[in-house]
């Protein structure tokens, strides 16, 4: 029950994230039945109540995730900045990079030097580049083999360490060959 209503939750902001805000007429004596038709349509017609998607909304509210901001005869519901870092969060986890078919020949660099007040930042950064199988160059030097520039600046700005952290394209390294080794190329 508690992964349903994560995942009821992560929906729901998806939904505002990508609708923008729901407004709807306070005149309406239909206002809840109108949030929930339309959130259960995006929801791809799950079998929700009413109540229970409420209770969502107002958990929301309370979690400074969404806000309901009224305007003359309208109320408007809109995803709050930390509600955008938490849809940030949920697709961190799952983050990927993209793999063509072809490679370009052009190698990804990513360096950092992070300050040692910031430790537990750089740490964590260094584990998502293992997970997302980047090969250590050196302490603070990575590669990759395909474009990543914007799941790095992703990285960075979940751990709040981007201006810390830098991205290259270049032509040669030299020795690539153990590289090549690695990455199958």
């Amino acid at each position: 029950m508690v992964e349903r209503n994560k995942n009821i939750l992560k929906e729901i902001l998806y939904v505002l994230a990508l609708g923008g805000a729901i407004t709807l007429a306070l005149t309406s004596p239909y206002v809840a039945k109108k949030i929930i038709s339309s959130i259960r349509h995006e929801l791809q017609n799950k079998k929700l109540k009413k109540e229970f998607l409420l209770q969502k909304f107002y958990y929301l509210r309370r979690k400074d995730l969404i806000s309901f901001v009224e305007k003359d005869d309208e109320v408007e519901i809109v995803i709050t900045e930390n509600g955008r870092k938490q849809l940030l969060k949920y697709n961190f986890d799952g983050m990927k990079v993209g793999r063509p078919t072809i490679w370009d020949g052009r190698w990804r660099l990513v360096f950092f030097d992070i300050p040692e007040s910031k430790k537990a930042a750089r740490n964590a950064l260094v584990c998502k580049l293992k997970d997302l199988e980047f090969v250590r160059f050196n302490n603070s030097v990575w590669v990759f083999p395909y474009e990543c520039q914007k799941e790095i600046d992703f990285i960075g700005e979940i751990f709040e360490v981007g201006q810390y952290v830098h991205y290259a394209v270049v032509a040669q390294i030299t020795n690539d060959d153990a590289l090549r080794s690695v990455f199958r190329l």
